[in-house]
């Protein structure tokens, strides 16, 4: 259809079709076949690395069957496929919660204004950033404890911007912040980056209300004792843990910034574009030691009223709106129908191919 009738019926011009000359007339695919999954890859690969969760099964080849159990090796994969249950039963989203089931598990999509694991928490204070906008706070009464906690709630559709940023001591800094559409965690001494998490596998630009908790903590280490920080994203949907090194406990804030990192002229840097609420700081997960209305604020909106990008969309007959890859609040993607392709979502059947 794309090579054929792309002229017609328009958005298809990177269709293409080729032949091969020469005596060479095969494409090489004795290298190992993945499911499921890839290696690590570097960060410039043009594949991103996402890992399927879930069940396959009737591998076939061109045309031919292939036993599944026959592979040279095995990550973590089990025989079988467990029922994916059913927890949105009964009303484990309150306050207005949309339930929605996960392999093993549930989220619930909170209104603005809530959140925790089931919408049971008043979340304060929504904010509205527009990339040039920030809250700072000097010499906050805060002293970075162990247990200690930090976290916030956030929306937005931009790939970059800094969710939060925590200078403590003379030259400690943590960073919150998304990098390429996902949440990153940095520890600094001084210009020495100490820690670092990434979560690639999880998308945070959807547009939807996304959770971010960290927590440092001590673990033994032998006779010694160590701190760590571990990162939940979606109340423990993507977890992952790291050493942080021994600077960062019993120092004090020097300053604190959520949304953006100041500047000249009260311009903001790597300001983050989209909604916050709930941010959280102190010696357990649900202490506010931090108040975002007491914060100095430059061009911070209050509330989180932004109209979804298909509510005032029009999109042809026999097609469907997507704002699942918006960079924006304000782009959309009308998907056609099967059978109907094209800008106008044309019945293929009318092209008579």
């Amino acid at each position: 259809m794309a090579v054929r009738f792309g002229s017609q019926i328009g958005n298809y011009n990177c269709a293409a079709q080729g032949m091969q000359t020469g005596q060479k007339k095969s494409l090489d695919l004795t290298g190992p076949l993945l499911l499921g999954g890839v290696p690590n890859l570097p960060e410039d690969f043009p594949i991103l690395n996402r890992d399927f969760r879930g069940c396959m099964r009737n591998l076939t080849i061109d045309s031919r069957p292939l036993d599944m159990a026959s592979y040279i090796a095995n990550n973590g994969t089990e025989a079988g496929c467990r029922a994916k249950s059913n927890f949105c039963t009964r009303s484990v989203c309150v306050n207005g919660g949309q339930c929605e089931n996960k392999w093993g598990t549930y989220s619930c999509d909170c209104p603005t204004g809530y959140g925790g694991k089931n919408c049971d928490q008043v979340m304060l204070a929504p904010q509205y950033f527009d990339g040039q906008a920030m809250v700072m706070w000097t010499e906050p009464d805060v002293t970075v404890a162990v247990p200690w906690f930090m976290g916030l709630m956030f929306r937005t559709r931009h790939s970059t911007g800094t969710l939060m940023q925590a200078n403590a001591g003379q030259a400690s800094k943590i960073n919150l912040l998304l990098n390429n559409k996902h949440v990153r965690f940095e520890v600094f001494l001084g210009r020495e980056l100490v820690a670092q998490l990434d979560f690639p596998e999880a998308r945070m630009t959807d547009g939807q209300w996304h959770h971010v908790l960290v927590e440092l903590r001590s673990v033994k280490d032998g006779k010694d004792i160590k701190y760590m920080a571990n990162v939940s994203l979606d109340y423990d949907m993507h977890n992952k843990e790291v050493d942080i090194g021994n600077e960062l406990p019993g120092l004090r804030l020097k300053s604190l910034y959520v949304g953006g990192l100041p500047d000249k002229h009260n311009d903001v840097l790597k300001g983050f574009q989209g909604c916050m609420q709930g941010v959280r700081m102190g010696e357990t997960s649900n202490t506010a030691k931090v108040s975002m209305q007491q914060g100095q604020k430059i061009r911070v909106e209050d509330g989180c009223v932004h109209p979804e990008p298909c509510d005032t969309a029009h999109c042809p007959d026999n097609s469907h709106c997507s704002d699942e890859w918006s960079e924006d609040w304000n782009t959309h993607t009308c998907v056609c129908d099967p059978g109907y392709f094209g800008r106008e979502c044309v019945d293929a059947c009318e092209l008579n191919p």
